[in-house]
């Protein structure tokens, strides 16, 4: 597993844990972790985190279910 940055880290943890979703298709962050294939964007829904990127969310910290 690649190692992500502090941003990333939480970006996903965030995106796991509420089930919110960063709208803006231009995302500096989200769009880091769509190039590694760790979220997807789909609109209208936003951004999203994939199969791939589910093994990236700290225990605890997001619904890893």
């Amino acid at each position: 597993m690649e190692k992500l940055t502090a941003p990333q880290q939480k970006f996903l943890d965030e995106m796991a844990k509420t089930k919110s979703r960063e709208r803006s298709p231009y995302h500096r962050v989200a769009n880091a972790l769509h190039k590694k294939g760790l979220v997807a964007f789909a609109f209208p829904v936003g951004w999203f985190v994939t199969p791939k990127g589910m093994p990236y969310v700290t225990p605890g910290k997001g619904n890893t279910k």
